[in-house]
């Protein structure tokens, strides 16, 4: 099965992350992995620094290159980022953009690339972060994850669209436990090194309450990674299968021993 850091955050992440983008590709490379996403927050303009690395660095072959490069594109084509538009990109790279995506469609059917959408969100009411999966382009395109008030607000889309929404760390400093009957699970490993997420108590908090448990490295650096993930059976075709395969726990967790 192959592994993929899905949560990695970058110095663009301002005051945040640590990572430089070209040491990521430099350690990708050397744990011979074959992808990695970058989960920055609240921007995306490392999207165009990660590509251009990606095809830079003399180390990776051009297969590498071009699936490290666009599959943060691939997921931007329906995301309503706001502050970094499919224009921007295209004209950061010299290409119009009907040659982008004609370039993302290609990588992608050259590779058989599957992307997924995920997303990491939070409501009003107080500062706790949410991962929800199971939704797709024209969901993204429909609703504004940026309105709701509460996760009780949130629940009805979550049935409405069988997604499927964890709270993440939910007993770091700071972080305000949410009434189980509004999730479908918890993250129960989080690997931030710069943050004491308390993963045996959400661990035993799943258990007490029959809840599915995630884990994730929450990669922000390369001086906090304790490698944290999830292990697929198979590979799926959309985010919707995803979704339903962590619904029915057809996967198991990596957890950094701590």
């Amino acid at each position: 099965m192959g592994f993929v850091h899905l949560h990695v955050h970058t110095e663009y992440s301002l005051l945040d992350g640590a990572c430089r983008i070209d040491g990521i590709m430099e350690r990708v490379k050397e744990l011979g992995q074959t992808a990695v996403a970058i989960t920055d927050h609240g921007v995306m303009y490392g999207a165009v620094a990660f590509f251009k690395e990606a095809e830079k660095q003399e180390t990776l072959n051009a297969a590498d290159r071009n699936f490290l490069g666009q599959l943060v594109l691939l997921v931007m084509r329906g995301m309503p980022t706001g502050n970094l538009s499919m224009e921007w990109l295209a004209s950061e790279m010299c290409i119009s953009r009907g040659q982008l995506n004609r370039r993302v469609k290609a990588v992608a059917d050259a590779e058989g690339l599957r992307v997924y959408y995920g997303a990491e969100i939070q409501f009003f009411e107080n500062d706790n972060d949410y991962l929800v999966y199971g939704f797709d382009e024209e969901f993204v395109v429909n609703n504004d994850l940026t309105r709701y008030n509460n996760p009780e607000e949130f629940r009805p889309v979550v049935e409405a669209n069988n997604l499927i929404i964890y709270q993440a760390h939910p007993f770091r400093i700071g972080m305000t436990v949410t009434d189980p009957e509004l999730l479908d699970g918890v993250e129960v490993y989080n690997g931030h090194g710069d943050h004491y997420s308390r993963n045996k108590i959400a661990n035993k908090w799943a258990d007490l309450h029959s809840l599915r448990k995630l884990s994730g490295s929450d990669f922000h650096g390369n001086l906090t990674l304790e490698p944290g993930g999830v292990y697929f059976d198979e590979y799926y075709t959309d985010s919707k299968q995803v979704a339903k395969a962590l619904r029915d726990g057809k996967y198991s967790l990596k957890i950094f021993e701590e």
